[in-house]
């Protein structure tokens, strides 16, 4: 992502103006803690867990409800 692309993301997201600047200079500073993690050794196993659920749409008073 570029900065503007950030910038314009915690806009959309947080409602916060952050200026080109404040996002680099954030970026610079937390840059290697990403590296860090992709350039980490995979687990051999991870759990997974599967929800489901089924929605049943009823009358009530002759309105559907969920």
């Amino acid at each position: 992502m570029t900065i503007r692309d950030i910038q314009s993301h915690v806009t959309e997201l947080y409602g916060i103006n952050l200026s080109p600047t404040l996002v680099s200079n954030i970026t610079d500073k937390i840059v290697h803690l990403a590296e860090e993690w992709q350039s980490r050794p995979l687990e051999k196993i991870y759990s997974i867990v599967f929800f489901d659920a089924i929605h049943y749409k009823v009358r009530d008073e002759s309105r559907k409800v969920t």
